[in-house]
């Protein structure tokens, strides 16, 4: 199944307006490629307040005919009356043609109803994926689900490579996503003991310098950061981290890293395909949330974010 439209991630943007990936790039006259412009997130970029009368939260699929969308919510209630009501099993592939939806609060969703998921981290141009060659090798046999998840990446990356240094595809094997997410609570659960006892600000400023689009691959949308990318940093910077209790500070030290380096090797066991541009040559193949300012209150309906401490570190993080 393949959902194709305007996405917006985990979270779902107040606004009743869209945007078109294509305005989010300009030509480069330096290389004749299309680069991306990131001096405005993409949640704020799509939100119109001037001309906002009531919020539309948004998720996946816009159509601006109609003006009909998708949020998260719907998304995971319509995956599984496909499941329940007309397939009587998962999909077999659950392809995101559409912006930021490489997420693991979207891999959350996924996992119940689907095996396999394609999806990007960054924006993806209006073109979306080449279904011309998406779809060749079907045109003699059939192909096992893996490899033609696998295909699609490889296809996706062979098109763009030449048109543009910012893009990400990734195939996720959802089967894997459960112990991702569990070792995600466990390393939000180390991290939120630590801020609750840091000295000064060695524990948050440990996780600003991790995730920050400095160090960290982040995308258009900058709260979006590269969770594989997060956790290599947490344990390069992990001697940031001073806490009041020493005999503490030296277990939570080790548990951090201990759950960091975890994630690396679950994540990719997660990614069975992963291809970027070269401006986003470290992005690993699922994003997450992880605001610096505002907290989005949709994010708290998506269900990884009521599931796992993900969510109150975040609200933990922000409030140090």
């Amino acid at each position: 199944i393949d959902l194709w439209n305007h996405g917006s991630g985990p979270c779902d943007p107040g606004s009743s307006r869209t945007v078109c990936a294509k305005e989010l790039f300009s030509l480069n006259p330096v290389s004749n490629m299309l680069d991306l412009d990131r001096s405005v997130g993409y949640l704020e970029y799509v939100s119109n307040k001037a001309l906002q009368k009531e919020v539309l939260q948004r998720g996946i699929c816009f159509d601006e005919t109609f003006r009909s969308f998708m949020t998260n919510r719907d998304l995971d209630f319509a995956v599984n009356e496909i499941c329940t009501k007309v397939l009587g099993k998962k999909i077999g592939i659950l392809g995101f043609d559409a912006c930021l939806m490489s997420a693991v609060e979207i891999a959350n969703i996924g996992k119940k109803y689907a095996k396999y998921m394609v999806s990007s981290e960054e924006v993806v141009l209006g073109y979306g994926w080449p279904y011309d060659t998406v779809l060749q090798p079907l045109v003699s046999s059939a192909l096992p689900l893996k490899d033609l998840a696998s295909h699609i990446v490889k296809s996706f990356d062979a098109f763009y490579a030449s048109v543009t240094q910012d893009y990400t595809l990734s195939a996720v094997n959802l089967a894997e996503v459960a112990a991702l997410e569990n070792t995600i609570h466990n390393l939000a659960t180390a991290l939120i003991d630590a801020l609750q006892t840091q000295i000064g600000d060695s524990v948050r400023r440990a996780i600003r310098f991790s995730k920050s689009r400095k160090n960290c691959t982040c995308f258009e949308e900058s709260s979006y950061i590269d969770f594989g990318d997060f956790c290599k940093n947490l344990i390069k910077f992990i001697d940031f981290i001073e806490l009041a209790n020493k005999q503490n500070e030296a277990y939570l030290k080790h548990r951090i890293k201990f759950f960091a380096a975890e994630g690396i090797d679950l994540l990719n066991k997660c990614i069975i395909e992963n291809r970027a541009g070269k401006n986003l040559e470290n992005a690993r193949g699922l994003s997450i949330y992880f605001p610096e300012g505002q907290f989005a209150h949709s994010y708290l309906k998506n269900p990884f974010a009521s599931e796992n401490n993900w969510a109150v570190l975040i609200a933990k993080y922000l409030l140090a």
